[in-house]
């Protein structure tokens, strides 16, 4: 198994052996036992992620205030919709008790006192999350959560070819150009998808640079290549729209070059990103699926021409360069802080509670509401015999 490889086999030695003062953990959700090493060597870690957690961080969470941060929740969501959107927040801080799955145990045998992966994943010394108010929603914090922004964006370099002829040729053209990207993974699309595609770019106001493993139908108009320089790209200022997937570090490059896009998402959080860009003006979301070749090109040219989208989009960059001037290096400043000072300081009580304790609101509401329901049952329940009863004896009374 992976973690046993971690923990006790060669990885776990060679990493002893370099000495290590801090070990930086990803924080994806459900596989905290990577955690192992950090417990295993004695080292305190850090996690690097770019998702929030709250239930790992223990945050103490509003969860209607949660659901409401989207746009859809705000304004079309029955009451029944909002009521699953709250137990989708809630329910995973009751499955944190049940979702440790055993492996600390199993690693370390004779630990009597070995706690659960889960458990340990709140005692990091510092969350350096990939996120912001401005691309993302604003989120309730805890004084080790530190939001550092993208860390893929960068000012733009100078062109190199293909793309600098195709884009310069354009320009004095007096022609826009569009970047089209689904990112890393996805380089081929159905037949279907991509013939959509291929129709409404062909006739676009603007140019457009495309990464796509095909031929270009009309290189003078369509550049493909199976690579491109995103950020680079999205930095000239000739770069009119970004056709994205809506990968999440597409979209901070988007916002940083203040660049307007149209998101098709995919797969994965694709879709909540896709969602929440357009919630926040930044973008028109569509499904390449439903989608046809006719509304593509519809949307985009909107995209293209639309001074509120641009305007939006303007600002927010203009606050997130503010803010966040260089996030590498903040990831940087704060992993190197807490090895000189450690993160103890700055650890809320709640991150040191057993999860069962950290949700005792949570099950004191059930509890109640749970009582309090089975005295309504009861309550009616005992009406309905006297009830009946007076209503038998009337009936008594009258054949006598």
């Amino acid at each position: 198994m992976y973690f046993d490889a971690m923990t006790i086999g060669n990885f776990a030695n060679y990493v002893e052996s370099l000495h290590p003062d801090l070990i930086v953990l990803d924080g994806y959700p459900n596989v905290d036992e990577r955690v192992a090493l950090s417990y295993k060597l004695k080292i305190p870690f850090a996690v690097l992620t770019t998702l929030y957690d709250p239930v790992t961080l223990k945050v103490p969470i509003n969860p209607v205030a949660q659901a409401y941060n989207s746009a859809y929740f705000r304004s079309k969501a029955s009451l029944l919709e909002t009521m699953l959107a709250v137990t989708s927040i809630i329910a995973p801080m009751f499955l944190h008790r049940f979702n440790d799955k055993g492996y600390m145990k199993q690693m370390f045998p004779n630990d009597p006192n070995v706690p659960a992966a889960n458990e340990l994943m709140s005692q990091a010394e510092v969350y350096i999350i990939q996120s912001d108010p401005i691309n993302d929603y604003p989120i309730p914090a805890v004084p080790n959560m530190k939001m550092i922004g993208g860390v893929s964006v960068s000012p733009s370099k100078p062109l190199q070819e293909p793309f600098k002829s195709f884009v310069e040729k354009s320009e004095k053209a007096g022609v826009g150009v569009a970047v089209l990207s689904f990112g890393s993974l996805v380089m081929n699309l159905p037949k279907i998808a991509e013939r959509k595609i291929i129709s409404a770019l062909s006739r676009l106001s603007v140019n457009t640079i495309w990464r796509a493993n095909i031929t270009s139908p009309d290189p003078d108009k369509i550049l493909t290549s199976t690579w491109l320089p995103v950020n680079d790209l999205l930095g000239h200022k000739n770069v009119k729209v970004f056709i994205s997937h809506s990968g999440a570090n597409s979209l901070y490059e988007a916002l940083y070059h203040a660049v307007p896009t149209v998101c098709v998402p995919l797969f994965y959080d694709q879709y909540v990103n896709a969602e929440r860009a357009e919630d926040k003006g930044f973008c028109v979301n569509l499904d390449i699926v439903k989608v046809t070749a006719d509304e593509l090109f519809t949307a985009i040219e909107h995209v293209v021409s639309s001074k509120e989208i641009k305007s939006t989009v303007s600002k927010a960059s203009e606050i997130y360069r503010e803010l966040y001037k260089n996030p590498r290096q903040d990831a940087a400043f704060w992993l190197d802080h807490v090895l000189r000072y450690g993160g103890e300081y700055m650890r809320y009580s709640g991150q040191k509670l057993p999860m069962i304790l950290f949700i005792m609101d949570y099950i004191l509401v059930f509890m109640v509401g749970l009582t309090t329901g089975l005295g309504v049952l009861l309550l009616g329940y005992i009406s309905k015999l006297i009830f009946s009863a007076y209503f038998r004896r009337e009936v008594h009374l009258k054949s006598d």
